[in-house]
């Protein structure tokens, strides 16, 4: 990890002042500007990589901040935001990366069917593919494909963070989705892994692992609860609200 790092951190626990300063930056940049301010000239990259490391040691922590922060988002218009049009920070005080910004910026605006933003995250080659069906290539299709589904079959409304991991050009993200089905209006909570890679900071390859199943049951009453092994109950999704 880089020394200017250490010492900007180690001064930042004496000096309340300069804690709240870097408390309150929103970006990369205005981090390393306050740093710069206070005799510290550290680059993104710099910063980047030294957190990275802090990340790889007690990634734990921060991706329990972080599937907290998702949960306890506000919502709006019904649906459970992502977490808000972030900035580089989240409110504890935890730098993402940029490629995480991204795709947490990505999953806001699908959430939002803003469709034009959407596509600003999209290489225009991206490779998208939902479980074991045919791929979809470019943006336009892709951005075809969610908002044909959100319209034709299921409203996504938001999701329940379970586990992120993050390494540099790879993102994957562990989630319980939340859907209404557009004809029958049920309420239901899908079983999901997406997995992102990105160049730069869009995404040029988005796999979709999802149990779609209760997308297809329509009868609720078919809902059963099933003991298994310990005696634990495990409910199926179908009709939860």
């Amino acid at each position: 990890m880089s020394q200017k790092v250490i010492s900007l951190l180690a001064d930042a626990f004496e000096d309340t002042n300069l804690q709240q300063k870097l408390h309150a930056a929103n970006t990369p940049e205005s981090f390393v500007k306050i740093a710069a301010e206070n005799g510290y000239k550290l680059t993104k990259e710099e910063l980047a990589t030294s957190l990275g490391k802090v990340h790889v040691v007690f990634g734990e922590v921060v991706q329990s901040m972080l599937s907290e922060l998702v949960g306890e988002a506000p919502t709006t218009n019904g649906k459970i935001s992502t977490i808000e049009k972030i900035s580089g920070t989240n409110k504890e005080g935890v730098i993402m990366s940029e490629q995480l910004q991204a795709v947490v910026q990505l999953s806001g605006f699908v959430l939002d069917e803003d469709w034009e933003q959407v596509k600003t995250f999209l290489t225009e080659d991206i490779f998208y593919k939902v479980g074991s069906a045919e791929p979809v290539y470019g943006k336009q299709a892709v951005v075809g494909f969610l908002s044909s589904m959100f319209e034709n079959t299921a409203k996504f409304t938001g999701h329940n963070i379970r586990k992120i991991w993050n390494e540099p050009g790879i993102i994957v993200v562990e989630m319980d989705a939340k859907y209404t089905t557009v004809e029958d209006k049920r309420h239901l909570t899908i079983a999901c892994c997406d997995i992102y890679r990105l160049r730069g900071n869009q995404v040029s390859e988005w796999r979709v692992y999802a149990d779609i199943l209760p997308f297809y049951q329509t009868n609720p009453d078919e809902q059963q609860t099933k003991k298994i092994g310990d005696g634990n109950k495990h409910l199926s999704s179908i009709g939860l609200k």
